[in-house]
């Protein structure tokens, strides 16, 4: 059988769906920042206004967005403190990002930033409080990992027909940007250890499509340990190790694939473990570059 070219050559243009699908909620708060600002600004900014009487919309955005920019720096300050694993100071920062929106002509806005603390809440083992949080973030969040994370609570709470309800096979092969012939590319989804297994491989593999080889890397590696069998997580981990220019480890877990995944595993990976030479991605091989015979001679001036 001639090796499957998958690797994530295949899913490579799912990094654009990603950039575009995958909405943080500071990112939500400026797109709705249009109309919050439709009637804070306005009310407030009426004497500075054209002759004409009105505002483009180009305006109210620039306004709204000067007007939100406090909260905003707050809230992306606390995703960085959780990608950092500081969570208290991460929580911190969110309330009072939440704070500062309640206290704005939208205060609304403060509820989009439920979903962030539902993730703090989550690291922190927090698993109800981050339920709860999720719940209030599902009224205005079609963000994709957000289902993943609240099944993730019902899984550390060991409620699994809830988890599964939540996400389907279907939905997670869809989450990973694979399509029905590759979904045996994920554990199977039978019991909490899987089913926990498979959730982390896809919150690792969209975390990796993201650049985020670190945050990836956190998911991928306890995603291994509850299902070691599995060689994709195996070539992913591979991967995000690649990224964190940590190659030794890399290599290993490039070797594993291959035991595990044999002829499944992409020409890529197989060649970065040493059991292939180095292919196209339709499996021929590269050309042998001969170098010139001179190239690492010294040449000798005459006298």
């Amino acid at each position: 059988m001639m090796p499957v070219v998958m690797g994530l050559a295949a899913v490579g243009l799912a990094a654009l769906a990603l950039a575009q699908a995958r909405t943080k909620p500071t990112e939500k708060i400026l797109q709705s920042t249009l109309y919050a600002t439709s009637r804070g600004v306005r009310a407030q900014d009426v004497g500075s206004r054209s002759a004409t009487g009105i505002t483009t919309s180009s305006e109210m955005r620039a306004r709204g967005e000067a007007l939100m920019a406090p909260g905003t720096r707050l809230s992306k300050e606390a995703r960085t403190l959780l990608r950092q694993g500081k969570l208290e100071q991460a929580e911190q920062k969110c309330r009072q990002a939440q704070a500062f929106f309640r206290s704005t002509p939208a205060p609304y806005e403060a509820d989009f930033l439920y979903e962030d603390l539902g993730d703090i809440q989550l690291a922190k083992g927090e698993y109800r409080k981050a339920l709860e949080s999720y719940a209030i973030a599902r009224r205005y969040s079609a963000d994709a990992e957000l289902p993943l994370h609240t099944a993730l609570c019902y899984i550390r709470l060991g409620d699994f027909k809830k988890a599964k309800q939540l996400c389907p096979d279907n939905r997670l092969v869809d989450a990973a940007y694979l399509d029905a012939a590759r979904a045996d590319y994920l554990p199977r989804t039978d019991n909490l250890q899987s089913l926990e297994a498979t959730l982390l491989l896809v919150l690792g593999m969209r975390e990796f499509m993201a650049q985020e080889a670190k945050t990836a890397l956190s998911y991928l590696e306890p995603a291994g340990k509850l299902a070691p069998k599995s060689w994709f997580i195996a070539e992913l981990t591979g991967r995000a190790l690649d990224d964190l220019n940590r190659r030794d480890e890399a290599v290993l877990s490039y070797k594993l694939a291959v035991q595990l995944g044999g002829d499944k595993v992409s020409h890529q990976t197989q060649a970065r473990a040493g059991v292939l030479k180095p292919t196209f991605l339709d499996g021929t091989p590269l050309p042998v570059v001969t170098p010139h015979p001179l190239a690492h001679e010294t040449v000798k001036t005459q006298k």
